[in-house]
């Protein structure tokens, strides 16, 4: 078993109290209810999960002891909420037999899916006027583009990794020649992929040329993206939780990676893994194992959610 340890907060005024002691179990499971987009964790507790590098481990499964953990916690009336950078159809693929009843986070909160039909609750498109000049910016670089439709991924011909982006048996991506072709078509992201030390280059550039017009964000040590301006996990989170009815408090999220940590911040308990990027681990209540070291049901344990 993996231990966690008690992380410090910054950035909400001074360190956080400490999470190393077992919090409160839930005394009792709370009912669900089928309003406002699925039912799940009213009055009760939310777990928000990161997808890749969290819940996922690096092979792209859910391990037996995290998979019981949550299952253990929806029992307990808990309500499950994935947030990830991704699309409903691979938030699906790989999470498709989990206890997911309330509203999920997807394209990192700007698309919000109803469980039930998987239809966009709430969804953020890229301003047309801001999409040109986004993609420009990766291109200028030589840094190869994939751009989000709310359909369709098109996906520039000098990225290979073409089954990272969509798994079998879904769909393959729209492979082109010069992605500019698809500037036009209603976008949700346009991300840039490139070597690690390429995009930790670009992205103070990209959040200097693009201020308040664009959310930057980082997903991965190869991925940049830009998206709606008031499109984040921490915002998509703090919808959901109000949807539900749970309390900011009652809200305990895991992530790993920059795009997670306004989620770890919003939330009454942020669990950073143990892979996680140290600006990740600066704000979290707890750090846990990492995603191959079955951290989320750790730091569920630790927690006394389960």
């Amino acid at each position: 078993m993996c231990g966690c340890v008690a992380g410090r907060r910054r950035g909400r005024g001074g360190p956080r109290r400490s999470t190393s002691r077992r919090a409160p179990p839930l005394d009792r499971p709370h009912g669900t209810s089928g309003r406002d987009g699925g039912g799940g964790g009213r009055g009760g507790r939310l777990l928000a999960l990161d997808l890749d590098g969290t819940l996922l481990t690096r092979d792209k499964r859910i391990s037996p002891r995290t998979r019981r953990a949550l299952d253990a916690a929806a029992a307990r009336g808990c309500a499950i909420v994935i947030a990830t950078g991704r699309g409903i159809a691979v938030l699906r693929r790989f999470c498709g037999d989990l206890p997911l009843q309330a509203p999920q986070i997807t394209y990192n909160g700007a698309v919000i899916v109803d469980p039930r039909g998987d239809e966009p609750l709430r969804q953020y498109l890229v301003p047309p006027a801001r999409v040109e000049a986004a993609v420009d910016f990766f291109l200028d670089a030589a840094v190869p583009v994939a751009f989000f439709t709310p359909d369709a991924l098109y996906l520039d011909e000098r990225i290979r990794d073409v089954e990272d982006w969509t798994p079998p048996p879904l769909a393959a991506p729209i492979v082109v020649s010069d992605v500019r072709a698809a500037i036009g078509r209603p976008c949700v992201k346009i991300v840039g992929t490139a070597e690690a030390d390429t995009i930790a280059r670009l992205r103070p550039h990209a959040v200097a040329r693009f201020g308040e017009a664009l959310y930057v964000t980082q997903t991965a040590v190869d991925l940049l993206e830009f998206l709606h301006p008031d499109v984040s996990k921490g915002a998509a989170l703090r919808l959901v939780a109000a949807r539900l009815g749970v309390a900011r408090a009652d809200v305990v999220a895991f992530g790993d990676s920059h795009n997670d940590r306004d989620m770890l911040v919003f939330a009454g308990t942020g669990v950073a893994m143990g892979n996680a990027m140290p600006e990740v681990k600066a704000v979290a209540d707890l750090v846990t194992g990492s995603n191959d070291e079955d951290g989320i049901g750790a730091a569920l344990e630790t927690l006394g959610i389960i």
